[in-house]
């Protein structure tokens, strides 16, 4: 029996089912290929589909009143992602906020570090844990793309003038339809060009040469040595083996 893949078995501990449309003719792999080092490319992301009218009064055609709520301090609203893959196999992303601050983190051998928002103090933990939430801007190459396998592909077709391969799929949740996700894959390159997660646009850059090496911050790299020492630890608790070839 086949293992089930990323993107299943994050559906199945979510209690989530889901539907795609019937795919036409599978495409060559890799569905997606993901940049190399040396590489720098940038996604902007669009909110405006998730604009929402007040409720009217069909009778009068006045806006229903609104109940008042505190003021709550405005959350961030991110508005693009730099990324730049260095060619020491470092990455660097960039979270481009409206009204001007921005927010740094790092991915390096699958690990991702990135400092709180609140206390400042440098976090490290699994890219790929960061990678299920498919709204997360903090990933190593694009986000919200790893649910995106042959059975979520659906047909080619042409988007802003590019032919792209087109995937989709409907996540249910107790039966009803939950987040929708599609995305348009250049079918040259295989780079993505456009994502959707329910109203939210996710638009892709070309891949562009990056010639330089990403430094790592010594803060960032000291958290990353601890992080790698703590994996070196467990590694030999779960194989014991290798902690007698490391004595030898």
């Amino acid at each position: 029996m086949n293992k089930p893949n990323l993107a299943t078995a994050a559906a199945l501990l979510a209690g989530l089912s889901w539907w795609q449309h019937p795919a036409s003719a599978e495409p060559a792999e890799p569905l997606v290929r993901m940049p190399k080092a040396g590489s720098t490319w940038t996604v902007t992301i669009d909110y405006s589909g998730e604009k929402k009218e007040a409720k009217t009064d069909t009778k009068t055609r006045r806006r229903a009143p609104q109940p008042e709520k505190e003021e709550e301090p405005p959350v961030p609203v991110p508005k693009q992602l730099v990324m730049k893959a260095g060619k020491n196999r470092i990455t660097l992303g960039v979270i481009h906020y409206a009204g001007g601050r921005e927010e740094n983190f790092y991915v390096v051998n699958g690990n991702l570090l990135s400092a709180s928002a609140n206390s400042g103090r440098v976090i490290a933990r699994s890219v790929r844990a960061s990678e299920r939430n498919f709204l997360s801007l903090k990933v190593e190459f694009f986000p919200a793309i790893r649910w995106i396998e042959r059975s979520t592909y659906v047909r080619t077709e042409t988007r802003d003038g590019v032919e792209c391969l087109y995937f989709t799929m409907q996540i249910m949740t107790d039966g009803s339809p939950g987040t929708k996700l599609s995305a348009w894959v250049r079918a040259a390159d295989r780079h993505p060009l456009e994502i959707h997660v329910d109203d939210v646009v996710y638009r892709v850059s070309e891949i562009a040469p990056f010639d330089e090496a990403v430094p790592l911050p010594a803060e960032f790299e000291s958290v990353l040595e601890h992080r790698r020492a703590e994996q070196t630890a467990m590694d030999l608790i779960r194989n014991p083996k290798k902690k007698n070839l490391v004595r030898r």
